[in-house]
């Protein structure tokens, strides 16, 4: 009788620390999603941020953009803006180019031969959709009137 009273002690003690032991396991999964999750966010900053690093620009991006902000209607919605260095072909060709200059600190995708160093532009080359092709007008005429945008 007393064995039989052990034995029922012990099986219940055994089965309320297997409950116990089930919560955390679930509570352990849980972090560990967490944690997976935070880890391929910061994976994908790390990538933003190596492409940003790539640029070493003598503009202040931050402006650019927030002047792109304040000159795009409602009536357009971007879906690309893609910020590029060119080397200037021309510089006896008349016309002076105004564009900011730029060195690309790293070649992209191992091109070694690539860098633009000197005479180069900023160009900002912007994608989307306008509700009416006079909102594509005016917009164009906003960027040739900005200080950001001349050529």
């Amino acid at each position: 009788m007393a064995w039989n009273f052990v034995v029922g002690r012990s099986i219940s003690k055994a089965a309320a620390e297997l409950t116990q032991e089930t919560a955390r396991q679930a509570e352990a999964e849980s972090a560990s999603r967490e944690f997976a999750a935070i880890k391929g966010e910061v994976t994908r900053l790390q990538k933003k941020v190596k492409s940003m690093e790539e640029i070493d620009s003598k503009i202040d991006v931050a402006s650019v953009l927030a002047e792109m902000s304040f000159l795009v209607g409602e009536k357009i919605v971007l879906n690309k803006v893609e910020f590029a260095a060119e080397k200037i072909a021309d510089k006896q060709g008349g016309r002076p180019d105004s564009g900011s200059a730029v060195r690309v600190s790293r070649p992209k995708f191992g091109r070694k031969g690539a860098s633009f160093v000197g005479d180069v532009r900023f160009k900002v080359v912007i994608g989307g959709v306008a509700a009416d092709a006079g909102d594509v007008a005016e917009l164009i005429c906003k960027l040739e009137d900005s200080p950001y945008f001349c050529q």
